[in-house]
């Protein structure tokens, strides 16, 4: 156990969930209706937004609002 409580090991798988992950973030300032393009997303830490999985998905779509460079990608941005 090393001294560590079961509560505090919780809280660093927690921690762990969020910033060891990866999702999916604007690369680039973009405009409401612009297509996602491999130019304009990437796949990097945090992990506070759509996972990977859906990276395919999401090239070829259409931004619904005007999300920054270094916004996460949630689905309600895309359209």
């Amino acid at each position: 156990n090393q001294g560590r409580t079961h509560r505090g090991r919780m809280i660093e798988i927690l921690l762990c969930t969020v910033f060891c992950r990866r999702s999916i973030y604007n690369a680039k300032d973009m405009e409401a209706g612009e297509e996602f393009t491999v130019e304009n997303i990437r796949i990097i830490r945090p992990g506070k937004g759509l996972v990977p999985k859906h990276y395919e998905q999401i090239l070829g779509r259409r931004v619904t609002r005007k999300p920054q460079k270094g916004t996460a990608l949630e689905w309600r941005l895309v359209g």
